[in-house]
């Protein structure tokens, strides 16, 4: 290669690292998608497959099991692979892995289907954060993480229904045909628009200010709020119609409105992570549990539990994309390493969030889940305040 070649490789126009970066974007949404698909057509799925609805959702929880185990060793393993090499591949191993969900002659197949996706899953969000970050100098990491983000918002609100329609009135299995189908043509778009070697890549590869205490701290106030995030997340629906007495026809409204007020805290947290980071997650956690605490005392009143779940839209997503900033700036040794431990940490927090949040509701009903919720995001909220310690120490 010579080194003109290796110059134009190592950089990108300011249009076409815009592109190579909703491209990277477009990908995410794809990913979360293909996370989200089992538990979306959970009840089209059971029937065809002649199985219990229970048994499909060990799709979802399988899938988890698989990306905590697989994430960091996975990452380690790939560790010397160009990103976009990473990326491409992940993008064609999730259409593959779809395009076989949707020929799956029985359950057997499906959840082997699910294993390949879940191992895509892993390496993907290892390098999708870093890969991104590369086409930017590091001072816009805030601004960048936001827009990259943005995907992975959209796709319960826009894509999971949009799969729920197709599943409806056709067949589950075309959903998952399209998906394949739209991971391909992101593969060709991500191959054709991010550079070989972005221009940022060393920086982009290590830590800002590494600190293996405080991403450590990161870690763990990471599991906090996912658990109990998603907790309330996971039941949402019953507690707005059983509690709060929502008709049944506005709940898609206030559904798509959770998720419109997530991308929007996405995009805030977005322009001020950069200059004020502590800030933002902090901010994030402290209004999160002011919400859920009001869910507590009121939210049998349908405009409080309305108020309260928006509030909680808004700052959770708000509060991964300050995740993924700190990530990225305290990682100890490469960012993909850190990167696929704090996917990880996520998808422990969530089976251990909804797993804990499944019992509580038979005990004591969906009006219990916010409570507890509260507390540990609460919990979340101190230990950011001694990661801002630990980081300044």
């Amino acid at each position: 290669m010579t080194a003109t070649t290796r110059a134009t490789t190592a950089t990108a126009s300011p249009r076409r690292a815009g592109a190579a970066l909703a491209a990277i974007s477009l990908a995410t949404f794809c990913f979360v998608l293909v996370e989200l698909l089992p538990g979306g057509l959970i009840t089209v799925i059971a029937p065809e497959l002649h199985t219990s609805i229970g048994r499909v959702g060990q799709l979802v929880s399988g899938y988890a099991a698989v990306v905590v185990v697989a994430s960091v060793p996975l990452a380690r393993a790939t560790r010397r692979v160009p990103r976009r090499e990473l990326l491409v591949g992940t993008l064609v191993l999730a259409a593959v892995a779809n395009g076989a969900s949707a020929l799956a002659s029985g359950y057997g197949e499906l959840f082997t289907s699910r294993v390949v996706a879940a191992l895509a899953h892993s390496v993907f969000w290892a390098v999708a954060y870093p890969a991104a970050t590369a086409l930017f100098d590091q001072s816009q990491r805030g601004r960048v993480v936001a827009r990259v983000a943005v995907g992975t918002a959209l796709a319960p609100v826009a894509g999971l229904p949009l799969a729920l329609w197709a599943a409806q009135h056709t067949s589950w299995r075309v959903s998952f045909g399209a998906v394949a189908v739209l991971a391909l043509g992101i593969a060709v778009a991500v191959r054709a628009l991010l550079p070989a070697r972005p221009a940022y890549a060393d920086e982009a590869g290590r830590g800002t200010r590494p600190n293996r205490a405080a991403f450590t701290v990161l870690l763990g106030v990471t599991f906090l709020v996912v658990a109990g995030s998603l907790s309330v997340f996971t039941y949402s629906t019953p507690y707005l119609l059983d509690v709060a007495h929502l008709a049944p026809g506005a709940l898609s409204p206030v559904l798509v409105g959770v998720g419109v007020a997530g991308v929007a805290g996405m995009m805030f947290a977005g322009r001020v992570l950069d200059s004020r980071p502590v800030g933002t997650q902090l901010g994030a956690l402290v209004l999160t549990t002011l919400a859920l605490l009001t869910l507590v005392v009121g939210g049998a009143r349908l405009p409080v539990a309305i108020a309260g779940l928006l509030v909680v839209g808004l700052c959770f997503p708000a509060f991964t994309v300050a995740v993924q900033f700190f990530t990225l700036h305290f990682a100890p040794g490469g960012t993909d390493v850190a990167s696929a431990a704090g996917s990880a940490t996520f998808n422990l927090g969530t089976a251990a969030g909804t797993f804990a949040a499944s019992f509580l509701v038979d005990a004591a009903g969906v009006r219990a889940v916010p409570g507890p919720a509260a507390a540990l995001v609460a919990a979340a909220a101190l230990g950011t305040v001694v990661m801002g310690r630990v980081s300044r120490a």
